[in-house]
């Protein structure tokens, strides 16, 4: 969800936001992502970083129990996040709030595993490694169809000097 404007990236962080709350909030989603062991673990650390108990917590705050938790996300990416969470302006963000931060480490996670699984797939011989002539094959054969010559310059960006690409 980024659109270039000139050479500058930008997020739509409201369109982030809506997104994940819709999915996460919306159905069976909630309770497949944050069952209620797990979602009593975040509430209760959440608890111990709201230092004033009002139910809310700042953005330091929000930072500090992000790193407690191990939820690595960029420092840019959290502070969007929350000022786009922070619809009243307090500077401040509630439980549920929080959890979408989680949720969108979550579904980062997940994205990364899919493709894991995907290279895992194409490696036959379990050496966790993908020979580029399959690769290769892979991109003119299926999907987008890529040109050889197409498919040989990818290749060469991916690993000009080895004929493996690790996973």
């Amino acid at each position: 969800i980024m659109e270039e404007e000139g050479s500058i990236e930008q997020i739509d962080a409201a369109k982030i936001i809506d997104d994940l709350r819709n999915f996460l909030f919306g159905g069976e989603n909630y309770e497949r992502y944050f069952p209620k062991e797990l979602k009593d673990k975040y509430e209760l650390n959440f608890k111990l970083f709201d230092r004033d108990n009002d139910g809310a917590i700042s953005l330091s705050e929000t930072f500090e129990l992000l790193r407690s938790i191990n939820i690595n996300l960029s420092e840019d990416i959290i502070e969007m996040m929350f000022q786009e969470l922070d619809k009243n302006g307090e500077q401040k963000i509630m439980f549920d709030d929080f959890l979408i931060i989680v949720f969108k480490k979550m579904k980062d996670e997940d994205k990364e595993t899919e493709l894991i699984e995907a290279f895992r797939v194409i490696d036959k011989e379990d050496t966790g490694r993908l020979n580029s002539e399959n690769i290769r094959e892979l991109l003119m054969n299926r999907g987008l169809r890529f040109s050889e010559e197409q498919a040989d310059d990818l290749l060469k960006c991916v690993d000009p000097k080895l004929s493996l690409i690790h996973i």
